[in-house]
C-alpha cells in the first residue's frame, strides 16, 4: 500500500463527511507493517469504533468521531 496516494486521497474521500469550514483533519493509517515504538519495539493497534465511509482498492476509511 502506498501511504502517499492515500493521504493524497483523502481529502476527496471524506469531502461527504466533514463540514466545509474544517482546515485540517487527522487520520491514521493502519496496514500490514507493524507500527514501531520511540524504543524500537513492535506494537499492535489500538482496536478503534467507527463507520465506514469509503471504500477504495487499496484503502478503507474508517470515520471514529467528530470533525
Amino acid at each position: 500500500m502506498d501511504r502517499s496516494t492515500i493521504r493524497n486521497q483523502m481529502p476527496t474521500l471524506v469531502v461527504g463527511h466533514v463540514p466545509r469550514n474544517i482546515r485540517t483533519f487527522k487520520f491514521r493509517v493502519i496496514d500490514d507493517q507493524p507500527q514501531e515504538s520511540a524504543l524500537g519495539f513492535m506494537i499492535d493497534p489500538q482496536p478503534f469504533d467507527g463507520t465506514v465511509i469509503a471504500t477504495t482498492d487499496e484503502a478503507v476509511v474508517v470515520k471514529t468521531g467528530r470533525a
